[in-house]
């Protein structure tokens, strides 16, 4: 509960998400999970101490976006936008009145920080299974990278509720993050030869791809999962077609 620690292990998470990104860059790809992983540890260390405290802590989060380049060997667009974040010290504050359990903003800025790095460790796991020329023979690999971006996008929905709070940016970001997962999840599933899942993705993604959507990811990004969505069919039924 000593605010001088939450504030260390905050920082500690912001700066291990960041260098993981560093690494992402880099290409080393189990360098930045490892990072990754650490960040996450030490959020649920900081939710677990929420829980038991009686005061308020707030830590404004600032997020921003740092395209990867392609280092993998993937044939379809990647989205490939990792988060860097950072908090400003000048406004991270401990309230003295007791907490409102139902206006949480600890636990509110804790989700969107955990959901920024568990986005960012599903794009090490799946760069570094996209670096394999034998990618169908890693199944076990495969399943791990579906389940951190299911474990993302849960993050993300638990998020939902706190709508209110977010601001415009964080809004975008959010949106376009929720986009590149169910971009990159149907690029996987296509290139194991799992078209039926790859199907159930593209179809969510068509619709979406819209002036708003172009707005969040930007152009190049948006003509990518646009490309994908309507050019990665089934072999059987792209040649009927």
């Amino acid at each position: 509960n000593n605010p001088a620690s939450r504030e260390m292990n905050v920082e500690h998470v912001v700066n291990k998400n960041n260098e993981g990104v560093e690494f992402l860059y880099s290409g080393r790809y189990r360098a930045a999970e490892r990072c990754f992983r650490d960040a996450i540890f030490q959020c649920k260390m900081l939710s677990h101490t929420a829980s038991y405290s009686n005061y308020e802590f707030h830590f404004p989060l600032n997020l921003k976006t740092r395209i990867i380049p392609c280092k993998t060997s993937s044939k379809h667009f990647l989205y490939r936008t990792a988060v860097i974040a950072s908090f400003d010290r000048k406004h991270l504050r401990t309230e003295t009145q007791l907490k409102d359990p139902q206006k949480d903003e600890h636990h509110d800025q804790l989700m969107h920080l955990k959901g920024v790095v568990a986005y960012n460790i599903s794009l090490a796991n799946h760069f570094s299974i996209m670096g394999s020329s034998h990618i169908k023979s890693h199944k076990a690999k495969f399943e791990l990278v579906l389940a951190m971006y299911q474990k993302a996008l849960q993050t993300m929905n638990f998020q939902q509720q706190f709508c209110e709070k977010a601001t415009a940016g964080e809004h975008l970001l959010r949106d376009a993050m929720f986009l590149g997962i169910v971009n990159n999840i149907g690029v996987l599933n296509y290139e194991i030869d799992d078209y039926q899942h790859a199907k159930i993705c593209f179809e969510t993604l068509k619709p979406l791809m819209n002036r708003a959507s172009l707005f969040v990811l930007g152009r190049d990004a948006h003509r990518g999962i646009l490309r994908n969505a309507w050019l990665l069919e089934e072999p059987a039924t792209a040649a009927v077609a």
